[in-house]
């Protein structure tokens, strides 16, 4: 899904500390979907398409949606969220694990920000680039963020070497002091 009409999207990267102010906001369904995305840096559509059969040996297997060779990826998850996406994806009848739309993930999420009072903007997104945001900070080449995130071609990646607002904030009061 592409964003919805007007909407200006935030470039800079979700953080920590708002993942965490934004998950007492969503309900339990949608809190187990965030995680997922915050954890792997999957993709929306990725994850919307994940079904019962691809939660196998403590990981997630998914297809790349934007790889023309459909690349099928075992992504692990800690052994509490793959046990939790297991016991979800039990609790419905459907074979996707997320039975949702992009829009309603896109809406949860919104009322989500809005209560937790995060960002005004908020979009999936965000968690695949707050994904690649902590791979770079825990010191990863460009090469390992770009296999992490699954990008074909390295100047995908780039982006998520550009330096954030609170970096430069940061430099700033460096510099200065």
């Amino acid at each position: 899904m592409s964003r919805p009409k007007n909407q200006v999207t935030d470039v800079e990267p979700l953080t920590r500390m708002e993942y965490y102010r934004l998950l007492p906001h969503l309900v339990d369904h949608w809190r187990l979907f965030f995680e997922l995305l915050w954890e792997t840096g999957i993709r929306i559509g990725e994850a919307l398409a994940i079904e019962r059969k691809d939660l196998q040996d403590g990981g997630v297997y998914i297809t790349r949606e934007k790889r023309a060779d459909h690349l099928k990826e075992l992504i692990p998850l800690t052994s509490l969220l793959y046990s939790r996406v297991r016991i979800h994806s039990l609790g419905h009848k459907d074979v996707r694990v997320f039975p949702f739309t992009s829009s309603a993930a896109w809406l949860a999420l919104k009322k989500a920000a809005g209560k937790s009072g995060v960002r005004k903007t908020m979009h999936p997104h965000l968690f695949r680039h707050g994904m690649g945001f902590r791979a770079r900070q825990a010191g990863n080449d460009i090469a390992v963020v770009q296999r992490l995130l699954g990008h074909k071609d390295m100047s995908s990646t780039q982006r998520y070497f550009k330096a954030t607002q609170a970096e430069i904030n940061d430099t700033r009061e460096k510099l200065n002091r």
